[in-house]
């Protein structure tokens, strides 16, 4: 608490801390040598919540300015971080070297992945319709228990992938 800085914990998550009376977390003294990362406290739970284990290879698209893939390196074997343009995954570069990351490899790269260049880059076969296919099984199957799903568009596709999204999914709305 240098500087006048007041860090309240957050109740949902014992690594998030909130910052008060401070204008910009990146002047503060530890950021630049990599000691702590901003970054709200939903990214976090959602990475928290995804089960991520020390043997899993982890694919972040839309994945600048890089907050939530460096929450994966610290769980994952291996995390690729994916933006459209040299701008953002430089910047997702500069996070992932101030951080000291050594398991992620970032790429320019359009978001609207293929199955060949997934598989190309992950090593594995990506299986859309069977994705949807288990999504649909456990969102029909899960009784009592609320689903989160966050979707994050980016610039390039505006909503259209949010929409996309909610319409292959009806009986899912908006929050």
């Amino acid at each position: 608490e240098e500087e006048g800085v007041k860090l309240k914990k957050s109740p949902w998550s014992d690594v998030v801390y909130t910052a008060q009376n401070v204008d910009n977390l990146t002047k503060l003294p530890g950021y630049e040598d990599g000691s702590f990362l901003v970054q709200d406290v939903s990214s976090v739970l959602c990475i928290e919540a995804a089960g991520i284990k020390n043997t899993d290879l982890v694919m972040d698209v839309c994945a600048s300015p890089g907050g939530k893939s460096l929450l994966c390196a610290e769980k994952a074997k291996s995390v690729i971080a994916w933006d459209v343009s040299k701008e953002k995954v430089d910047r997702i570069r500069e996070n992932v070297e101030r951080m000291r990351a050594e398991n992620v490899d970032c790429m320019v790269q359009d978001a609207s992945v293929t199955a060949e260049k997934y598989k190309e880059v992950c090593g594995y076969n990506l299986d859309m319709q069977n994705f949807l296919s288990q999504l649909e099984y456990f969102y029909a199957h899960r009784k009592d228990c609320k689903v989160y799903i966050t979707l994050h568009p980016c610039r390039v596709c505006q909503l259209k992938c949010v929409s996309s999204f909610f319409q292959s999914f009806p009986q899912l709305r908006a929050v």
